[in-house]
């Protein structure tokens, strides 16, 4: 079922704008490449799987089968959303999950989120088109991975159910997106998660505003649908993009990909990272390194830390951690005009760097 038809058989915001959205929508895949409707006995099961309800998949798979690209799916959980896009997709889909077990989840448990997720996959038989990169979507590693494989392609529909922080997520995979990347976020209305829907909906509502992104409409129990704006959008969500997000206090964290061991409880000044402050033409090099994480949050003022729970591994050329800092004058390091890079011996490296 073509996109436009399909919304104008859902009810409320739907209807109304499939005229509109025919006249947006990309050209229709050949009939070779054009996958069925879901079934409602298949869609059903889907559900039995899934937080989202019959008309939300539905539109999922409805989107998966317009886009002009890859699929990238942002907290797939045990994967009923993932199912849905999959048999949908005329392409392959990447699909972002961390995995942390939630045993006592009120609607949908789960001791092996992973485990669950690639069971489902062989269940419906997509696993074969879906490709799990079982990380944090702000690792700088699962941008890689991403990008490995897209293979030159690019991203036609990113469906994001995570932490309520898309501007984050967005920014981060923007360089991969086309510029009228189709777009699926959960949370936008979200009475049981009140929290997230406070973090998506203003986001949203502003970049719908502002012509950064086109709305379709609102599914299901809140997942928003529309698309990107165009290549300008695109590229101002690129460039709003930050990797950092406030952790308590005066600290800060992100996360870094870098060929230098963290410091670890097993070795705790191990590193030797330097973290740069630079704004115009001053260069501030911040500090002490090695700091504890409660000075950081109390004290701040440069203080920062290169840190991994786990002991880093020797064989490795790069290495994932975090990075706790403070700014030199506790500044929102979001907001103070400033850049930020890791200088290990003579080479340093951008923390705005995806890759990164």
């Amino acid at each position: 079922m073509h996109l436009p038809t399909l919304l104008r058989r859902l009810p409320g915001v739907f209807a109304p704008l499939a005229t509109a959205l025919r006249r947006q929508a990309p050209a229709r895949a050949s009939a070779a490449g054009a996958r069925a409707p879901l079934d409602p006995e298949v869609l059903a099961a889907i559900r039995d799987i899934s937080m989202l309800r019959e008309d939300a998949l539905s539109m999922l798979a409805s989107l998966a089968r317009e886009a002009e690209g890859m699929i990238l799916e942002i907290g797939t959980y045990i994967g009923g959303s993932t199912v849905a896009i999959a048999l949908g997709s005329r392409s392959r889909v990447i699909a972002i999950e961390v995995g942390t077990p939630h045993p006592h989840h009120e609607s949908m448990p789960s001791s092996d989120v992973l485990g669950d997720l690639r069971r489902n996959l062989r269940r419906f038989g997509v696993e074969e088109r879906v490709s799990v990169i079982p990380r944090l979507a702000t690792s700088p590693l699962a941008f890689r991975e991403v990008a490995a494989l897209l293979d030159g392609g690019s991203i036609g529909m990113m469906a994001v159910d995570a932490d309520g922080d898309i501007g984050r997520h967005l920014g981060r995979f923007a360089p991969l997106l086309t510029p009228r990347c189709l777009l699926a976020i959960d949370d936008y209305d979200a009475p049981g998660a009140q929290a997230k829907e406070a973090l998506v909906r203003p986001w949203v509502d502003a970049r719908v505003s502002d012509g950064t992104l086109d709305a379709i409409g609102v599914v299901g129990w809140g997942t928003w649908c529309g698309r990107l704006g165009g290549e300008a959008a695109r590229d101002r969500i690129a460039a709003e993009w930050t990797p950092y997000r406030r952790e308590s206090g005066h600290a800060w964290c992100c996360e870094v990909l870098l060929p230098e061991a963290p410091d670890s409880a097993s070795d705790p000044r191990t590193s030797r990272a330097r973290l740069i402050e630079r704004e115009g033409a001053a260069r501030i090099e911040l500090g002490p390194a090695h700091a504890w994480h409660d000075e950081i949050r109390r004290l701040g003022a440069g203080r920062f830390s290169h840190w991994s729970e786990a002991k880093p591994d020797a064989d490795l050329s790069e290495h994932e951690a975090m990075l706790y800092f403070s700014t030199s004058d506790n500044s929102d390091p979001t907001a103070n005009g400033r850049s930020y890079e890791i200088a290990i011996g003579r080479s340093t490296f951008a923390l705005r760097d995806p890759r990164r």
